[in-house]
């Protein structure tokens, strides 16, 4: 096989960058020397340039073909003998690579694309050129016939778009995870508020506070924390009021209404009305249970409690105008007066009435007893 008929079954094979194909071919017409095909295949076998299976096929066709100028030098039968057990091998393989050398070696490294043929495998393309001489896994020396040793990196670029591909698939997994918990701790938190507003509905409201602490314990940030805060006081003054228990809900709104009142973002004025109602009947059934007092201790004891309830209730963040001015609020909050007013009289009365018997004991005392 002639060397030029070699070229061109190596570019029907693919397997060879077409840059090598015409330099090989620039190089077979301008040797001096002529170039044996064999050498020429050993040579490219020896640097992996094309796999030995290749090399044996390329050889077999030519065997039982000699018609094309081929010479009986070339003729081959024994392919594999020719490859592998030819006396001649090392010193043709040497002048090919001579030969080559000059060939090759021009071709800048990164204009080309070959990579190692795995032993009876086709080569693949990859981003470069391996010089394979060397038998080590990561790194390969060139050739001594390029005049210079230089270490080559050696990777396998399908495995290296792993990592990549890898990386990119993390990312996204990860964007998937971060976007999913977000939207279900939103959606749990909106279930949190509305579960506590409906149990503040149903008047279930020891349910209802529990709900609403759990709530903003876990989303303090959450777009109704305000509503969640004005709400649980809410409940918890109903919890008292709906019991009747008339003192302990004018206690619990003084001690959980001022710091609601400090928050500038407070919603209290969404239930203000429900709010000014309970604390003013609630004071109304106190001061009719302060009307019935007879000693004059209690009823000093309770007056000063009264003042002190009307003190804290009597403003415009709990009363609304509007509530003072008619309906059920405005008429507990006349009865509050009225009995506030008829305490206050019941204890001067009993002042009075307990300085005339001192002062008609001590008359007696004095023997003045007409006058006494």
């Amino acid at each position: 096989m002639s060397p030029d008929k070699l070229i061109n079954k190596l570019e029907a094979l693919g397997s060879v960058d077409r840059k090598i194909i015409r330099k090989l071919r620039e190089q077979v017409k301008s040797s001096e020397k002529p170039l044996k095909a064999t050498s020429i295949l050993k040579y490219l076998v020896k640097k992996e340039l094309i796999s030995e299976s290749d090399a044996r096929g390329l050889l077999k066709s030519k065997s039982g073909n000699t018609a094309g100028g081929d010479s009986m030098e070339t003729r081959i039968s024994e392919p594999e003998e020719l490859l592998m057990d030819n006396v001649d091998d090392d010193l043709e393989v040497a002048q090919v690579e001579q030969s080559l050398s000059a060939v090759i070696d021009p071709i800048p490294r990164d204009e080309l694309k070959m990579d190692r043929a795995p032993k009876g495998k086709k080569p693949v393309n990859t981003d470069y050129f391996d010089d394979t001489a060397s038998t080590g896994d990561n790194e390969v020396e060139e050739s001594t016939a390029l005049g210079e040793f230089r270490k080559i990196d050696q990777k396998n670029q399908w495995a290296s778009k792993w990592p990549y591909i890898g990386g990119v698939s993390l990312v996204v997994l990860t964007g998937m995870v971060v976007f999913l918990s977000v939207w279900f701790a939103g959606a749990s938190a909106e279930e949190q508020y509305d579960a506590a507003v409906k149990s503040l509905n149903s008047h279930t409201y020891e349910d209802a506070v529990t709900k609403f602490d759990e709530f903003i314990k876990d989303n303090p940030s959450h777009k109704n924390i305000d509503l969640a805060r004005t709400f649980r006081v809410q409940a918890m003054l109903r919890s008292k009021f709906d019991a009747k228990k008339w003192m302990e809900t004018i206690t619990t709104g003084q001690q959980l209404l001022p710091p609601l009142t400090q928050d500038p973002d407070n919603q209290l004025n969404t239930v203000r009305d429900d709010v000014g109602f309970m604390l003013t009947e609630s004071m109304f059934h106190e001061s009719e249970k302060a009307v019935d007092l007879k000693e004059l201790a209690e009823m000093e004891a309770a007056k000063k409690t009264l003042d002190g309830f009307w003190k804290f209730i009597d403003n415009p963040l709990y009363l609304s105008g509007t509530q003072r001015k008619g309906g059920t609020v405005s008429s507990f909050i006349a009865e509050i007066e009225n009995n506030r007013n008829a305490i206050n009289g019941l204890i001067n009365k009993e002042k009075s009435y307990s300085s005339a018997i001192t002062e008609i004991k001590t008359m007696g005392e004095q023997k003045q007893t007409d006058e006494a």
